[in-house]
């Protein structure tokens, strides 16, 4: 039996959950097909949850685009959808000439971002505001928009309310083929997406597949290109008496660097390695363990990294050849709508993807 629907969203990770809340308060019928069993199990469920304020991205890319807004909508989306939001405010914590040099790099990036309230502060201002960051810091790039969330509750979060307002959500359905009609006339279903538990047909087609978005793009005779397996361990603390405000350390081309924050739930998580391994690897490594409480302990010295309470790995998707995300009507095939490549800061950007669709 094939059920036909205005829109079928391909992928419930956070960022597919956030299309379908933003897109059920249109008068469509909307199917969410997820290959998984339930939502947020893929890239979704594999990251530190910072809703990074958006100064890290080049200016000018997709990127710096969604990240800086979809900062700016957390809080309305906190306030009508009912999760845990804290706005903290972050530091970057520089440790020399070099590293002040970088943070200035930064501070100029977020201005043309549109970042609001960036700032460059010294030692008596970094300990003012978080008492625990490392006397060795000398400079910071002071950040108030920066927060956190738990990702699985946001993404449970959209996705119950666009249940609620009539989505239809079909779990442990992976597409499996997809058929594409020629020439569609106005009103009728132009792809049919083939899954174990039963055909779907739409008029239109948006690909949110995270790691799997480069299968569904080729099965829709679309854009061709392929997906980097950019894995990150993660490590998670026991709870502490305070949150901690998240700490970075100067990024990397590649990275934002191992990051120290608070979480909703009170521990601390300690996020993440970067290392293109084989696609599907989820396994931890003792040596990206030990760079992550290493580079932990520059940033916040009386970190007690023994209280591990779990440690887990995820992959990032990201598009070969290129570091920014892939937002937009497919050039190849109309009706079809690419959101590919959503990496970090994905948790950050999920909003305002949303908003763009």
């Amino acid at each position: 039996m094939t059920e036909t629907f205005d829109i079928a969203i391909v992928g419930a990770g956070i960022t597919g959950c956030a299309i379908a809340r933003q897109l059920v308060r249109f008068d469509l019928s909307i199917c969410v097909v997820e290959a998984s069993n339930d939502i947020a199990l893929g890239a979704s469920k594999a990251n530190g949850g910072l809703v990074h304020a958006g100064y890290d991205p080049a200016p000018g890319t997709v990127k710096a685009q969604v990240n800086t807004r979809g900062c700016e909508l957390y809080g309305t989306w906190a306030q009508e959808l009912g999760f845990l939001f804290c706005r903290t405010g972050s530091m970057v914590l520089g440790f020399n000439d070099e590293d002040r040099t970088h943070l200035e790099q930064l501070r100029r990036n977020g201005h043309v971002n549109g970042v609001p309230e960036l700032s460059i502060v010294g030692p008596d201002r970094i300990h003012e505001l978080e008492p625990r960051a490392s006397a060795d810091a000398t400079c910071a790039l002071w950040c108030p928009s920066t927060g956190f969330v738990d990702p699985f509750e946001v993404a449970i979060a959209a996705m119950e309310n666009a249940v609620a307002n009539g989505v239809t959500f079909m779990r442990s359905a992976p597409v499996e083929a997809i058929k594409v009609a020629g020439e569609a006339s106005d009103g009728a279903a132009r792809f049919t997406l083939a899954t174990p538990t039963g055909d779907v047909s739409c008029r239109y087609l948006i690909n949110a597949a995270g790691n799997g978005a480069a299968d569904i793009s080729h099965m829709a005779g679309a854009e061709e290109f392929q997906m980097v397996w950019r894995q990150g361990n993660i490590v998670v603390l026991d709870k502490e008496p305070r949150a901690l405000m998240p700490l970075y350390p100067v990024p990397t081309p590649i990275s934002k660097g191992v990051i120290v924050t608070g979480t909703v739930h009170g521990n601390t998580v300690i996020t993440a390695t970067a290392a293109v391994r084989e696609p599907g690897d989820t396994q931890t490594y003792a040596s990206d363990v030990n760079a992550l409480l290493t580079g932990a302990r520059k940033l916040v010295p009386d970190l007690d990294t023994r209280r591990v309470v779990r440690a887990f790995a995820g992959g990032r998707p990201v598009i070969q050849g290129t570091n920014d995300f892939f937002i937009g009507q497919s050039a190849v095939v109309p009706g079809l709508f690419q959101v590919a490549g959503i990496q970090s800061p994905g948790v950050a950007s999920a909003p305002a993807i949303a908003e763009r669709m």
